[in-house]
Protein backbone atom coordinates (compact mmCIF):
# COMPACT_ATOMS: atom_id res chain seq x y z
CA UNK A 1 0.00 0.00 0.00
CA UNK A 2 1.28 3.46 -0.86
CA UNK A 3 1.45 6.31 1.38
CA UNK A 4 1.39 9.64 0.11
CA UNK A 5 2.28 12.32 2.75
CA UNK A 6 1.45 15.57 1.07
CA UNK A 7 3.29 19.08 2.97
CA UNK A 8 4.40 22.09 1.99
CA UNK A 9 7.69 22.21 4.16
CA UNK A 10 7.76 19.30 6.54
CA UNK A 11 9.48 20.34 9.45
CA UNK A 12 6.52 19.30 11.66
CA UNK A 13 6.29 15.94 10.40
CA UNK A 14 10.05 15.14 9.90
CA UNK A 15 9.43 11.89 12.20
CA UNK A 16 6.15 10.93 10.90
CA UNK A 17 7.58 8.59 8.27
CA UNK A 18 9.52 6.91 10.95
CA UNK A 19 6.08 6.07 12.14
CA UNK A 20 3.97 4.84 9.06
CA UNK A 21 6.98 2.68 8.06
CA UNK A 22 5.77 -1.05 7.26
CA UNK A 23 7.21 -3.70 5.29
CA UNK A 24 5.34 -4.34 1.63
CA UNK A 25 4.34 -0.26 1.83
CA UNK A 26 6.08 2.45 -0.16
CA UNK A 27 6.05 6.51 1.69
CA UNK A 28 5.91 8.97 -0.97
CA UNK A 29 6.34 12.63 0.19
CA UNK A 30 4.78 15.20 -1.85
CA UNK A 31 6.40 18.92 -1.17
CA UNK A 32 9.06 22.02 -1.88
CA UNK A 33 12.56 20.67 -3.08
CA UNK A 34 14.02 21.92 0.18
CA UNK A 35 11.49 19.59 2.55
CA UNK A 36 13.39 18.17 5.85
CA UNK A 37 10.99 14.83 4.50
CA UNK A 38 12.80 14.69 1.49
CA UNK A 39 16.34 13.57 3.68
CA UNK A 40 14.43 11.14 5.28
CA UNK A 41 15.61 7.10 5.31
CA UNK A 42 12.24 6.41 5.72
CA UNK A 43 11.11 8.19 2.63
CA UNK A 44 11.00 5.85 -0.54
CA UNK A 45 10.04 8.65 -2.70
CA UNK A 46 9.96 12.51 -3.15
CA UNK A 47 8.02 14.34 -5.47
CA UNK A 48 9.61 18.07 -5.35
CA UNK A 49 6.78 21.06 -6.06
CA UNK A 50 9.25 23.44 -7.75
CA UNK A 51 10.08 26.32 -5.11
CA UNK A 52 10.87 28.62 -8.03
CA UNK A 53 8.35 28.82 -9.60
CA UNK A 54 6.11 32.11 -8.22
CA UNK A 55 2.77 29.86 -7.55
CA UNK A 56 1.44 28.40 -4.40
CA UNK A 57 2.35 25.12 -3.19
CA UNK A 58 -1.30 23.64 -3.26
CA UNK A 59 -2.09 25.06 -7.22
CA UNK A 60 0.96 23.30 -8.63
CA UNK A 61 -0.39 20.33 -6.81
CA UNK A 62 -3.84 20.27 -8.25
CA UNK A 63 -3.03 21.51 -11.36
CA UNK A 64 -0.61 18.31 -11.46
CA UNK A 65 -3.42 16.01 -13.39
CA UNK A 66 -0.70 13.36 -13.37
CA UNK A 67 0.41 13.26 -10.14
CA UNK A 68 -2.98 13.34 -8.78
CA UNK A 69 -4.33 10.45 -10.66
CA UNK A 70 -1.38 8.42 -9.41
CA UNK A 71 -2.25 9.16 -5.85
CA UNK A 72 -3.73 6.20 -3.81
CA UNK A 73 -4.07 4.52 -0.70
CA UNK A 74 -3.23 6.32 2.45
CA UNK A 75 -3.02 10.48 1.49
CA UNK A 76 -2.21 12.04 4.95
CA UNK A 77 -2.28 16.36 4.35
CA UNK A 78 0.35 17.76 6.11
CA UNK A 79 -2.03 21.06 7.42
CA UNK A 80 -5.84 22.08 7.54
CA UNK A 81 -4.75 25.24 5.14
CA UNK A 82 -3.77 22.91 2.12
CA UNK A 83 -6.75 20.86 2.60
CA UNK A 84 -8.71 23.70 2.58
CA UNK A 85 -6.97 25.21 -0.81
CA UNK A 86 -7.27 21.57 -2.59
CA UNK A 87 -10.54 21.48 -1.28
CA UNK A 88 -11.78 25.10 -3.02
CA UNK A 89 -9.26 24.65 -6.17
CA UNK A 90 -10.16 23.58 -9.36
CA UNK A 91 -9.61 19.99 -9.64
CA UNK A 92 -13.03 17.71 -10.57
CA UNK A 93 -15.59 17.28 -7.23
CA UNK A 94 -14.79 13.52 -8.08
CA UNK A 95 -11.16 13.70 -7.35
CA UNK A 96 -11.54 15.94 -4.38
CA UNK A 97 -13.90 13.25 -3.04
CA UNK A 98 -11.26 10.86 -3.89
CA UNK A 99 -8.42 12.36 -2.43
CA UNK A 100 -9.50 14.28 0.58
CA UNK A 101 -11.22 13.13 3.52
CA UNK A 102 -14.90 13.90 2.68
CA UNK A 103 -17.49 11.79 1.37
CA UNK A 104 -19.84 14.11 0.11
CA UNK A 105 -19.18 17.88 -1.45
CA UNK A 106 -20.57 19.23 1.84
CA UNK A 107 -17.70 17.61 3.76
CA UNK A 108 -15.29 19.34 1.82
CA UNK A 109 -16.64 22.89 3.66
CA UNK A 110 -15.52 21.55 6.76
CA UNK A 111 -11.58 20.53 5.43
CA UNK A 112 -8.68 23.08 6.77
CA UNK A 113 -12.20 25.77 8.44
CA UNK A 114 -13.49 26.12 11.78
CA UNK A 115 -16.16 28.48 10.13
CA UNK A 116 -16.80 25.92 7.39
CA UNK A 117 -17.57 23.48 10.14
CA UNK A 118 -19.72 25.88 11.86
CA UNK A 119 -21.76 27.11 8.98
CA UNK A 120 -22.28 23.13 7.86
CA UNK A 121 -23.16 22.25 11.54
CA UNK A 122 -25.98 25.11 11.71
CA UNK A 123 -27.10 24.23 8.74
CA UNK A 124 -28.13 20.45 9.38
CA UNK A 125 -29.10 21.71 12.67
CA UNK A 126 -26.24 19.87 14.24
CA UNK A 127 -26.26 20.95 17.88
CA UNK A 128 -22.76 22.90 18.84
CA UNK A 129 -21.49 25.25 21.41
CA UNK A 130 -22.66 28.63 20.55
CA UNK A 131 -19.74 29.77 18.41
CA UNK A 132 -18.51 32.92 17.02
CA UNK A 133 -16.50 33.93 13.95
CA UNK A 134 -14.24 37.13 14.43
CA UNK A 135 -12.69 38.55 11.47
CA UNK A 136 -10.09 40.80 13.07
CA UNK A 137 -9.44 41.99 16.65
CA UNK A 138 -11.57 44.84 16.82
CA UNK A 139 -14.70 42.29 16.00
CA UNK A 140 -13.28 39.95 18.60
CA UNK A 141 -13.22 42.64 20.80
CA UNK A 142 -17.25 43.30 20.04
CA UNK A 143 -17.97 39.96 20.74
CA UNK A 144 -16.23 39.17 23.50
CA UNK A 145 -18.62 41.17 25.24
CA UNK A 146 -21.46 38.38 24.91
CA UNK A 147 -18.65 35.70 25.94
CA UNK A 148 -20.54 33.94 29.25
CA UNK A 149 -17.98 31.51 31.17
CA UNK A 150 -17.04 29.18 30.72
CA UNK A 151 -15.90 29.79 27.06
CA UNK A 152 -13.10 28.16 24.16
CA UNK A 153 -11.51 30.50 22.44
CA UNK A 154 -10.00 29.35 19.33
CA UNK A 155 -7.43 31.25 17.44
CA UNK A 156 -6.06 30.13 13.92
Amino acid sequence: MNKYLICEHGELLKNFPRLIQEANSKTVVISRQKSVLSKSRYVDECVSIDEELNEDFAQQLTTNKELISQLDGWIIWGNDELMRKVATSNLSLGEKLRILPAKKKIGLQLLGSKVGLVKVSKRIKLNIPKSFVAKNNLELKKLSLNFKTPFIVKAD
